[in-house]
Parts: structure tokens; C-alpha cells; sequence
């Protein structure tokens, strides 16, 4: 059947290498995609994300947050900075403190969740990931999940921590006034940082943020029945007047009310 179609093929042509068998049959094989030209996991992530559509992902995640979470090296609560915004296409979150740690790179919203993936600014020489339980369609008040980083010491131990993140306000249309507000928010955090949080903050909340591991690595797990993180739809519908989590709001908004409102 085939040597009717191309003279002169016979049944040894089908014992030849790859490459003359292709040349007999007059077969031009499809290009092979090279390391360079494929996006990976992450770009495809990032990509699919977008596809879903920015605006919304944006609604529920853009604006300044406060991240609470407990260090890999003291045992004790820090926080950090974090803004959400668009930047060039795409979702991109900023996350700082005032000494020890500045990190950028793309955000997500993938199956009900945030994903982070910050890369060190200044030094370049550190990167960080952060999965959270977000909301579904609504607006994210709290966010709550997971960072995984290197621990700031000679040794950069890989460490995974709870992480609790807490809308401060959401984003500015003006870029000089948000990039003020970032700026006494770095600031006022530091401060609050030295002081401790244990003084800022009460109890109740302080005990939903579980201690990270300081001797033995262990598995870690955060089911949604156990997380702190809600939305403004279930915050009005479901959170009581003096629940948990209406408090640490309203506490961690005053605490930054004049870095919020700077000029």
C-alpha cells in the first residue's frame, strides 16, 4: 500500500533508524519544545490564574494586609507588611518588613486559596512561598495559611510557619498616596515588632496562632473547619458583633490608624 504511494518502499525500510524512516516516508517531525520556550508549573499557574480573570481576583485580594505569623528562629509573633495589586498584567504582592525581610513576586487565586511567591528585592539571594485559605467569590477580610522560608541565620534553615493575614485597608487609586501609606506602614510595623505583640494583641487571638516548630520538623496541616480566614459576605452574615476576628480588626486598624491616613 505504501509503495504504491512512494516508489521504491519495501518492508526493510521499516528496520531503519528514526530519522531515514521519517525521510522515506517524507515525514517532518513536529519541533520538540526546549527547556527555554516551555513556562513550567508556576508560569502555567500564573497564566491560568489570569485567564480566570484579574479584575476579580483583584476585588477579592488587592489592598493592604497585615501578616501575623510566628519566627522559624524566636518563638514569638512578628508581621509583616503585604500589598496586592496589579503590576504589568498581572497579580503581584509585596511583602516587607523594616529589617530583615523584602520580597516581590506574582500572586494567584487558584481553588479558593491565595498562592505567593516572593523573591528577596535587595539581596536576591532568598525566596519565599505562601499558600492561604481565601474566599471563594467575595471580598477576603482575613487570610490564613502557611509561609515557607529560610531562617535569617548563618545556618538559613528551611522553615514553615502559620501565617494569619488581616485586611488594613483596601487599595489607592493614586500611586504617591498608596506608596506614602506603604511606607508609614513599614514603619509603624517595625515598631510594633520591637514592642511585641503580645502586648497588642489579646489572648484569644494569639492562641489561634499555633507556635512553629523549633526542634523537629512535623507535618503540617491547616483544614478549613480551623481557619481564621473569612470574607466581608461571611464576616457580616455569620461572625458575632464581638467575634474574634471583627476585634483583631478593628485592634489592628487603630493600631495603624495614623500610617492608614498619612499624607
Amino acid at each position: 500500500m505504501i509503495a504504491q504511494r512512494l516508489p521504491g518502499f519495501c518492508t526493510a525500510d521499516w528496520t531503519r533508524p528514526e530519522a531515514e524512516f521519517n525521510a522515506a516516508l517524507r515525514i517532518v517531525p513536529a519541533p520538540m519544545p526546549g527547556p527555554a520556550s516551555a513556562p513550567g508549573l508556576l508560569g502555567n499557574a500564573v497564566q491560568w490564574a489570569a485567564a480566570q480573570g484579574l479584575d476579580k481576583a483583584l476585588a477579592q485580594y488587592g489592598g493592604l494586609w497585615l501578616f501575623l505569623y510566628d519566627s522559624v528562629r524566636v518563638a514569638r509573633p512578628f508581621a509583616v507588611v503585604g500589598e496586592i495589586r496589579l503590576s504589568a498584567g498581572v497579580l503581584e504582592a509585596e511583602i516587607r518588613d523594616d529589617r530583615n525581610w523584602h520580597g516581590r513576586g506574582p500572586a494567584f487565586a487558584l481553588n479558593h486559596k491565595l498562592w505567593v511567591a516572593c523573591e528577596e528585592v535587595s539581596q536576591q539571594d532568598s525566596f519565599g512561598f505562601a499558600v492561604f485559605w481565601g474566599s471563594a467569590t467575595s471580598k477576603a477580610e482575613v487570610l490564613d495559611g502557611f509561609a515557607m522560608v529560610r531562617e535569617f541565620a548563618p545556618t538559613a534553615s528551611p522553615g514553615v510557619t502559620h501565617m494569619v493575614g488581616f485586611r488594613l485597608a483596601d487599595p489607592l487609586a493614586d500611586p504617591v498616596a498608596a506608596q506614602d501609606r506603604w511606607a508609614a506602614c513599614v514603619a509603624r510595623v517595625g515598631e510594633l515588632n520591637m514592642i511585641g505583640w503580645e502586648g497588642a494583641l489579646e489572648p484569644g487571638l494569639l492562641d489561634r496562632l499555633p507556635a512553629s516548630v523549633q526542634a523537629a520538623p512535623t507535618t503540617m496541616r491547616l483544614p478549613v473547619e480551623h481557619t481564621l480566614a473569612i470574607s466581608d459576605f461571611d464576616l457580616a452574615a455569620a461572625e458575632p458583633a464581638d467575634g474574634l476576628r471583627r476585634r483583631t480588626l478593628k485592634t489592628l486598624r487603630a493600631l495603624f490608624s495614623e500610617a492608614l491616613t498619612s499624607d
